[in-house]
């Protein structure tokens, strides 16, 4: 099947441990709170431990009511994480059959590179249009949000101007 890929980066103050912990860590309703027609995450369900062994699992709430489950599938602390969507029940069910996000923390002069990619699998060439449009003009912008209040948090409440 076809597989759409989009990736967004970022660079944060914090070494490589400490960024590793709070993306593994993160507050998931705090940072993905929904973009265009795409929705929020209202809560994480039924989480199996803290998100830091393969084999892990959560169901992920959104703001439509609709859900879908996570699986970690990869931690190699402190480098890289990633997990596979499945489950979905809202209108996603009928375009693609999974998603897989991966995320990688490297060391940079400055802190820390974020690289988070997530690749929706088509579920037919049918839903391929759609997808793409999907991708297109409001994925990439739900994770660059997402990534912006995770550089934020790392970085603490950026200055006030008087």
């Amino acid at each position: 099947m076809t597989i759409f890929a989009t990736t967004v980066t970022a660079t944060v103050p914090t070494d490589v441990p400490t960024t590793f912990r709070h993306l593994t860590g993160m507050d998931v309703p705090t940072v993905f709170r929904g973009a265009g027609p795409l929705p929020a995450v209202t809560a994480v369900r039924n989480q199996t431990g803290d998100w830091d062994a393969v084999g892990q699992t959560r169901t992920i709430v959104l703001s439509d009511q609709s859900t879908a489950s996570e699986t970690l599938d990869n931690y190699q602390f402190p480098h890289t994480f990633g997990y596979t969507v499945t489950g979905y029940t809202s209108v996603l069910r009928l375009l693609v059959t999974k998603g897989v996000a991966t995320w990688h923390c490297t060391s940079t002069p400055n802190g820390t590179l974020i690289s988070w990619q997530y690749a929706y699998h088509a579920r037919s060439v049918l839903a391929v249009p759609l997808l793409w449009l999907l991708m297109v003009l409001f994925w990439k912008k739900y994770m660059r949000a997402a990534v912006n209040i995770l550089q934020i948090q790392l970085h603490g409440a950026p200055p006030q101007s008087a």
